[in-house]
């Protein structure tokens, strides 16, 4: 057999704290063995086929803006007519279009009624809820004239 000397204030320390936990068990044990421990209120479960998270998403908001046209001629660019756009690729016809850069950054790909569109210019009189869509001649972009046009996302 071995003696442990130890000083009081340890066997305090140590000795409490074991023997609350031995009577914890020890009343477990005997709820267990006696039943009271197996017979436990369960709450109903949900049924989340029928909750908020399984109803179809809302439908999508319409967005619209008014849009316009230009070409690279003189008339609708002035002196910055020879078809550089100002994020410095080549405009092209079904392709870019001019925003304001607060609302679209450069490279916003935009989805409209008639196709989508990547925002790649910029322009003095383009500012707010204003797109200008970009046409090869100048005949076109006044044929597509001056509209309002529902808008998303690509």
């Amino acid at each position: 057999m071995i003696i442990v000397r130890v000083p009081k204030r340890w066997a305090l320390a140590v000795l409490v704290p074991l023997a609350a936990i031995l009577v914890a068990l020890v009343l477990c044990a005997a709820a267990i063995v006696a039943g009271s421990a197996l017979s436990v209120d369960v709450p109903p479960v949900e049924d989340r086929r029928t909750s908020e998270l399984f109803q179809p998403a809302p439908a999508p908001k319409i967005h619209i803006i008014e849009a316009t046209a230009y070409c690279a001629c003189p008339i609708c660019c002035g002196v910055y007519s020879d078809g550089r756009t100002a994020s410095g690729t080549w405009a092209t016809e079904g392709r870019t279009i001019a925003a304001d850069p607060m609302l679209f950054a450069a490279g916003t790909c935009l989805a409209f009624e008639f196709g989508h569109r990547i925002v790649e210019d910029t322009g003095k009189a383009i500012v707010g809820g204003i797109v200008d869509v970009y046409f090869d001649t100048h005949q076109a972009a006044l044929e597509f004239g001056r509209r309002f046009v529902s808008w998303g996302t690509c």
